[in-house]
């Protein structure tokens, strides 16, 4: 989902567009990732059309960082912009920005197993981004979904390389009372 592979290019996904927006062809989007300063300065991006990649013109990208908003050339309409609903938008990996050692970039931990008390307890299949700190939505083996701050208080480490997450060992902080 977060990674994809066309014409021998990887692409890494960016944002989700979410909802239409006015009338003009704008479209609301969820960030995927934490430089929205860089996502401003894009000209072009790519869309998955029936499993092949098709590259879009950005005409203009408004809105702050949590409401951001974005209208390609070409998308004038609701009816044009409305085919674009619920896909995602992604860059060719060669544009990704170096990240300091130890953290990592959003779509990395989606898919990722969730490891507590040595046992696997579920996958994460999702985040939500509030003004504190992100919060994982976990898929628990029992198919449930579980909610879990990406704080150290509850993160003990995330292996990239194993595609894992290992929480804090202990029942105390899992309560749902």
């Amino acid at each position: 989902m977060t990674l994809a592979k066309s014409q021998d290019k990887d692409f890494l996904v960016v944002a989700r567009i979410t909802a239409l927006s006015g009338d003009a062809g704008f479209l609301k989007l969820k960030l995927l990732t934490d430089f929205a300063d860089k996502f401003r300065k894009l000209e072009t991006v790519y869309v998955d059309f029936f499993g092949s990649m098709k590259e879009l013109a950005v005409e203009s990208i408004k809105g702050s960082d949590v409401n951001l908003m974005i209208k390609f050339r070409a998308f004038n309409s609701k009816t044009e912009a409305g085919v674009l609903i619920e896909k995602f938008i992604y860059i060719p990996e060669s544009k990704r920005i170096e990240l300091p050692a130890g953290t990592h970039f959003i779509h990395e931990y989606i898919g990722s197993e969730v490891v507590k008390n040595g046992a696997v307890f579920g996958i994460i299949k999702d985040f939500y981004r509030l003004k504190s700190n992100d919060v994982y939505v976990i898929l628990k083996t029992d198919g449930s979904e579980y909610l879990v701050p990406a704080v150290e208080d509850f993160i003990d480490r995330f292996s990239g390389e194993e595609k894992r997450l290992y929480l804090k060992d202990g029942e105390e902080f899992y309560d749902e009372d």
